[in-house]
């Protein structure tokens, strides 16, 4: 049994992560308190979390990132609208490749997804769409 300098609640030694620094080999807080302290830290600091997603999932840093917002004028590369936010912007990559190719809004970076990233599906989307659009004006 250990006690949590966070909760002051004594509990099993197994509810505290492994520290191999501390003389009975794990941490001072208990793994609930841990991973509050951690959620919280994140949530005061969310540009950490964005720098180290960035890197890890698309090789890019957040210059590159602003970089490419800039180029972009703030705006999604296939609709032009504003980005609102840091949510609303997201890093449009090819899932073969891994390789970046821009900044899209949510709705168009999954639409792309959600047509697999095929161009001929999207062609056939737009054919669709020219079809009922035109018979739409005709009326």
């Amino acid at each position: 049994m250990k006690k949590c300098t966070k909760c002051g609640v004594e509990k099993p030694i197994f509810e505290f992560h492994k520290n191999k620094n501390s003389k009975d080999g794990h941490t001072k807080t208990c793994g609930k308190c841990a991973t509050f302290q951690s959620k919280e830290w994140y949530r005061k600091n969310p540009h950490v979390k964005r720098k180290a997603n960035l890197l890890r999932e698309y090789n890019l840093t957040i210059e590159e990132f602003e970089n490419i917002k800039i180029t972009q004028n703030n705006k999604c590369a296939i609709c032009k609208n504003l980005f609102k936010n840091q949510v609303d912007t997201c890093v449009d990559h090819c899932h073969k490749t891994k390789k970046v190719r821009g900044l899209l809004c949510n709705h168009c970076n999954r639409a792309i997804g959600l047509f697999k990233e095929s161009i001929d599906s999207l062609k056939s989307a737009q054919k669709y769409l020219k079809k009922y659009n035109s018979e739409l004006q005709e009326k």
